[in-house]
């Protein structure tokens, strides 16, 4: 790639890049969280805050640049992390505007003074297109999407380095070398999967300009230079097995030692539950449902209107012989979709798993949008001024009510409801990530209940884990002291049912108490949640976000909780109206078709056939909402089997 040149890339005003950047960061903080947000945002903000070790790969660069800025809180930790993401995604934005300035100078054909301030106006437009798109937009807002906007900031100032390298010369300066060495380092040590998928562009590209020289002269000392300023930033993931041994709050697969620390680098145990190749037979299913959301995901992001610019940006690219620039983009955005595709094993419920790793094409697309609005102004020169005002508000207005999370309370609600349904010196045994990273944050990095200790039982049959446990709290966690879990089909009490210890759980108020024999006969009673429901609950059931119904499910879990301590002790009483008042918690189709199905299955155990094909009826319409039409097929037939009169029609017909 060559640099551009055009007589006012030198002439670029601050006052261009200053206005971008200001606004669009005001943007963000008028939006931001004030607290946690429903994703690992809880474990970012810890491990940020206490200098704790996240879960493989460690993000090392964001952990100590999060600590930095977090040296002065802003409001409480949690909205200093998130307003430290939205910086990060601000400066991001800068670097694409600083990309199509550099692209846009080499293609434009007025070098006037008006094609100068058309040139600001496409490029400034179009970047607020990319600051606005959907998910680009909420990942500036909370501090989990901070890793992987700080991700897209270094690939594009990788990619602003290739365009103005090598400066019209035919080698490659050790200099250049250098700083490419450095920057590409960097985006190791902050996401390396992310960055891993830009080595086939990059080797592409080198191929596609191979008749320049290497170097001017290779010398030993430059290569082992390069070396050195390569691993200095790879250095950053010593900070794992380091902090590891002092043994942090958050230790997260305590990489302490060499075999621990290469696992983790390596993410090997994600390896196993989360590549398509552990699960072939069944992930092959997702393939057509998950190109489709991708699909879907490549039309909203930027909107209809980019998204077809882009294509004709790329046609652009090629007739101005810009062919090294459109094979590098194309071979980003193919292996990133590719990577997706067919690489992240996700089920239909967590597609929104595969957003984050996917703003790599919210770039690559806009960038070629932009290309493809410059030509369309070069040949309707009115045309392309509007469509540059009218994009970035249409892509602002559609993702505006989506990305507002000033009320995101609902997380750190259900945090502080947890909390507050333990009694003193409490040892509370959390199942998945969003019950144990809110009360993680809350106890180490807000101070609130000291008192209470946590683990996470997933890793419960693992030693290490129980020796980490015991260096945090000694004798208390082997002592007596009140014990709490999260769901009463988890994996605490399977594991305290196979040691003989388990007696009974009594569900109390968002969570599940965990008693002796001698009070099995106790009446149930849940506590009301009229706070968390009133609070918290309320504000976020219309909010369309594609992750806001994983702690609408958590706070449906004390009813389902309730409903399978009564059918344990066999009163089927009130059975119904606690599943009933869950499903009425519920939002995701999926998830409501999941849990009808089981209610399903518990009404045919008590005999009412009735009401189980009601179950399996709703519960079929429900998956065929979500896509999965086989499932509901699967489920109809069901509901007709157990009452044919009441189903006289071809069912493959309907």
């Amino acid at each position: 790639m060559r640099k551009p040149s055009h007589p006012h890339a030198e002439r670029l005003t601050p006052w261009f890049l200053s206005f971008l950047f200001l606004t669009t960061l005001a943007v963000y903080i008028n939006t931001l969280g004030p607290a946690l947000f429903r994703n690992d945002s809880p474990e970012t903000i810890t491990a940020c805050a206490t200098l704790g070790v996240s879960h493989p790969p460690g993000y090392p660069l964001y952990s100590l640049l999060g600590r930095l800025f977090s040296l002065r809180t802003v409001g409480n930790p949690a909205m200093t992390l998130n307003l430290f993401s939205a910086f990060l995604s601000a400066l991001g934005v800068l670097l694409f505007f600083l990309n199509a300035w550099q692209l846009l100078g080499s293609l434009a054909r007025k070098k006037d003074r008006k094609g100068r301030v058309e040139l600001i106006v496409t490029s400034i437009a179009i970047s607020f297109c990319f600051a606005f798109s959907r998910n680009y937009w909420s990942a500036a807002l909370a501090a989990k999407g901070g890793i992987y906007n700080l991700q897209v900031a270094l690939e594009l100032a990788l990619l602003l380095f290739l365009q103005t390298w090598p400066g019209g010369r035919k080698t490659l300066a050790p200099r250049d070398l250098f700083l490419f060495t450095f920057l590409f380092g960097l985006g190791l040590a902050n996401h390396w999967p992310t960055q891993a998928l830009l080595l086939p562009a990059l080797i592409l590209v080198g191929l596609w300009s191979s008749r320049h020289k290497f170097l001017k002269a290779f010398r030993w000392k430059t290569l082992w230079t390069t070396l050195s300023l390569f691993l200095i930033p790879l250095s950053l993931y010593l900070f794992l097995p380091l902090r590891s041994h002092l043994y942090p709050a958050l230790n997260f697969w305590a990489p302490f030692t060499i075999q621990r620390f290469v696992s983790s680098l390596f993410r090997v145990e994600y390896f196993r539950i989360e590549t398509m190749a552990s699960f072939l037979p069944s992930a092959l299913t997702t393939l057509e449902s998950k190109g489709l959301y991708i699909v879907a995901r490549f039309w909203t992001e930027l909107g209809v209107p980019l998204a077809i610019l882009a294509l004709g940006g790329a046609v652009l690219l090629w007739r101005s012989g810009k062919k090294s620039e459109l094979l590098f983009l194309v071979t980003v955005l193919a292996t990133t979709l590719a990577a997706n595709l067919v690489y992240l094993q996700v089920t239909p419920i967590e597609f929104w798993h595969m957003d984050d790793h996917l703003l790599t094409v919210n770039w690559v697309t806009a960038i070629l949008g932009l290309v493809g609005l410059c030509g369309l102004g070069n040949r309707f020169r009115r045309l392309g001024l509007a469509l540059a005002v009218l994009v970035p508000v249409i892509t602002f207005c559609g993702n505006q009510s989506l990305n507002d999370q000033r009320g995101e309370l609902l997380y750190h609600g259900y945090g502080m409801e947890a909390l507050k349904s333990m009694d003193r010196g409490a040892f509370y045994f959390a199942e998945t990530d969003y019950d144990y990273f809110s009360v993680l944050y809350l106890t180490e990095v807000e101070h609130k209940r000291p008192d209470v200790g946590l683990t996470l039982t997933t890793f419960w049959d693992k030693k290490y884990w129980r020796d980490l446990m015991q260096h945090q709290y000694g004798a208390r966690f082997a002592g007596p002291h009140p014990i709490y879990c999260c769901f009463p089909n988890g994996a605490f009490i399977e594991e305290n049912k196979k040691l003989g210890t388990f007696a009974a759980f009594i569900p109390t108020g968002t969570i599940i108490e965990v008693k002796t024999s001698a009070v099995r006969s106790m009446k149930p009673q849940l506590q009301p949640l009229d706070e968390l429901w009133d609070r918290y609950l309320l504000n976020s059931l219309g909010v369309s976000n594609p992750i806001n119904g994983l702690v609408q499910e958590l706070c449906a879990h004390p009813y389902l909780n309730m409903s399978n301590y009564l059918k344990l002790r066999g009163n089927y009483e009130h059975w119904d109206d606690y599943y009933d008042h869950a499903l009425s918690l519920m939002r995701n189709s999926l998830w409501r078709a999941q849990t009808l199905e089981k209610k399903a299955e518990v009404d045919l155990q008590l005999g009412d056939k009735h009401l189980a094909i009601k179950d399996y009826h709703n519960s079929s319409t429900e998956f065929q909402k979500a896509g999965m039409t086989d499932k509901a097929n699967e489920l109809w037939l069901k509901a007709v089997k157990l009452e044919p009169s009441e189903y006289p029609w071809n069912f493959n017909s309907k």
